[in-house]
């Protein structure tokens, strides 16, 4: 069986990207013929190199790897790949869309506005009066549809409102500002239709944004501690928004904990990182899955699922 590991990309994820696609090729060359495949960026510069692949591993992480733009490549050309299909990955890309799916099946989720940054540049005091009205400082302001804390900025006053959206418009014209919840970050894998273990995300600084993720290693991980009935709603609530966005084979879901048991839905990311060390293959490792065993159980998935 010969598989072809697609990694690299353009997005601001390329180098995230890249410790995946290495670490699955890894895996993969013990029990297949493995092919990396380090990509441009650009859909054209994969004509030719993706056909004759028994399947293609998917280890791009956003951009137009993330947000169906290769799938639909795929699909169009009959190529067989892992993770979410075309519509499944466009829609979970965008923070907006799927927070109104998690209300769609009564999943609680921060309140939130959308702002376009160019009618933010046009009516900004407009804006930030609205704002202001809706939820009580601090918030959380990003872009709508990037991965991996980029952007984000906690914003504990109005004189940084500015700011803050500026930045998030390097990675999106769409930005999301977003009320502020006080709690725990956890974060729950989806493999297959079932759900992982919880994982608590404590970074030092006391916000897990991208430098606490990739690059201060100052974050502690370990296995939610809280009742059985609060791990298993949060469990199902999952599950839940999963299939309703017609998910497949594997997706991490991301949220807020708050001291009375709410669990306030995030995000969901239908390509999350994939290194020994990243939070879904710390889940599985919980679950008596190893990291090898892990990527395999992915393969096998897709390879029926085609």
């Amino acid at each position: 069986m010969k598989i072809a590991v697609l990694f690299g990309g353009a997005s601001s994820e390329k180098e995230i990207s890249m410790s995946t696609g290495i670490s699955i090729i890894n895996v993969l060359q013990k029990r297949y013929k493995v092919f990396p495949l380090n990509w441009s960026g650009k859909i054209r510069d994969l004509d030719s190199q993706l056909f004759g692949f028994d399947l293609v591993f998917n280890a791009l992480h956003g951009g137009d790897g993330e947000n169906g733009a290769i799938q639909a490549y795929f699909e169009s050309h009959n190529i067989p790949y892992t993770g979410s299909n075309s519509k499944a990955s466009m829609l979970a890309m965008d923070k907006h869309l799927t927070k109104l799916v998690a209300q769609s099946v009564d999943v609680m989720t921060p309140k939130w506005i959308m702002l376009k940054w160019s009618n933010y540049q046009k009516n900004k005091i407009e804006l930030i009066n609205k704002d202001s009205k809706k939820f009580n400082f601090p918030i959380i302001v990003k872009p709508s549809n990037e991965g991996s804390t980029v952007g984000v900025s906690l914003v504990k006053e109005k004189s940084e409102i500015d700011g803050a959206v500026s930045m998030a418009s390097n990675f999106s014209s769409n930005i999301l500002v977003e009320e502020y919840i006080e709690g725990r970050e956890i974060t729950v894998g989806i493999l297959g239709n079932k759900a992982l273990p919880i994982i608590e995300i404590i970074p030092e600084s006391g916000f897990y944004d991208y430098n606490s993720k990739y690059k201060s290693n100052k974050c502690t991980y370990k296995e939610l501690d809280s009742d059985s009935s609060t791990i298993r709603r949060i469990q199902d609530n999952s599950v839940k928004i999963y299939k309703n966005l017609n998910c497949r084979h594997y997706a991490r879901l991301d949220y807020i904990l708050d001291n009375k048991g709410n669990a306030y839905f995030l995000e969901i990311n239908t390509l999350p990182g994939m290194t020994s060390t990243s939070l879904i293959p710390k889940a599985a490792k919980i679950a008596s899955l190893d990291f090898d065993r892990l990527i395999n159980t992915i393969v096998d998935i897709a390879i029926v699922d085609q």
